[in-house]
């Protein structure tokens, strides 16, 4: 039975180019990003917060592409000034279910152009996730997500004391080349 709902969304920017929507395959979920803030919406849980307004709002930057990887819970939130955020969605729920805290980034990548993201797209190879980021200043950027091991092969466990988040995850640029002269406003893996 399909079920129909409307939802409400306040700041969401009036911009054709941007990717500010974005539905996750693994979890049914839809992320969205307002202005400085972002929300995952659940059927379940209803609208969680992501990324409170007064993180960015601080930096006077705003959300301009969201995107859920399409094999696991992974998923990023790119910005005005090219930062990139990575989060995982199971961390996101549990952490404003059991605490109502909203988590900090598990990485945070900065573009050397200081630049809009304007697109990203998922794809994976080697069972490596890679990304390919447009940028509003015509690049392509080419990332990879990492996650380090130790000598055992098992993930760290490595905490940030302050807000209990693992810290062994890592955005790296592969490479970087000139796309368009404006915009890029979507990628294509083939």
């Amino acid at each position: 039975v399909y079920k129909r709902q409307v939802l409400d969304a306040p700041c969401l920017r009036n911009d054709f180019y941007s990717n500010l929507v974005s539905w996750s395959k693994t979890t049914d979920n839809v992320i969205v990003g307002l202005g400085c803030s972002v929300y995952i919406w659940s059927d379940s849980q209803g609208a969680i917060p992501i990324l409170g307004h007064d993180y960015l709002n601080s930096k006077r930057d705003v959300v301009t592409c969201v995107s859920f990887n399409p094999k696991n819970m992974l998923f990023v939130v790119g910005t005005k000034q090219g930062r990139l955020l990575l989060y995982d969605q199971e961390i996101c729920v549990e952490s404003y279910r059991h605490a109502g805290i909203t988590p900090k980034p598990l990485f945070e990548y900065q573009s050397m152009t200081l630049r809009g993201i304007s697109c990203v797209q998922w794809y994976t190879k080697s069972f490596e996730d890679k990304l390919l980021i447009g940028e509003e200043c015509g690049d392509i950027s080419h990332l990879i997500v990492k996650r380090r091991k130790n000598s055992l092969g098992f993930d760290p466990e490595i905490y940030d004391n302050e807000n209990l988040i693992p810290q062994s995850w890592s955005l790296e640029c592969l490479a970087k080349f000139q796309a368009h002269a404006q915009q890029v406003c979507g990628t294509s893996k083939q």
